[in-house]
């Protein structure tokens, strides 16, 4: 996995989909006006629905939007001690709510 970490994830051992959906955001990230229709006939080709290519883009994009803004605003960076505890958590529980979390949110839709 060090390859991806290094910024080359053509030599990382992910699947091709992986491989081609991370072409597509570098090209976006390099400039969005850049994507031609071949490029996304390429992410199709292997092995990516429509659905997946849209959800690659979103990603990249609310991430872009998140770097920018705390880049503006100088938001800290978390320590690696939070990093680890947060991680475990998203195992754990995945990115659902927690139960307390799910049933006020539940609550909060009936009222609507």
């Amino acid at each position: 996995m060090r390859a991806t970490l290094d910024g080359d994830h053509h030599r990382a051992p992910i699947r091709p989909q992986a491989k081609a959906a991370l072409d597509l955001v570098a090209k976006m990230c390099a400039g969005a006006d850049e994507i031609q229709p071949a490029d996304i006939q390429a992410a199709r080709d292997a092995g990516i629905t429509d659905e997946g290519i849209r959800d690659a883009l979103y990603v990249s994009a609310v991430f872009s939007v998140l770097v920018r803004l705390a880049d503006s605003l100088a938001w800290r960076i978390p320590e690696r001690s939070d990093f680890v505890t947060t991680a475990k958590f998203l195992l754990a529980n995945g990115y659902a709510f927690p139960r307390p979390l799910r049933w006020l949110a539940h609550a909060a839709s009936l009222r609507s």
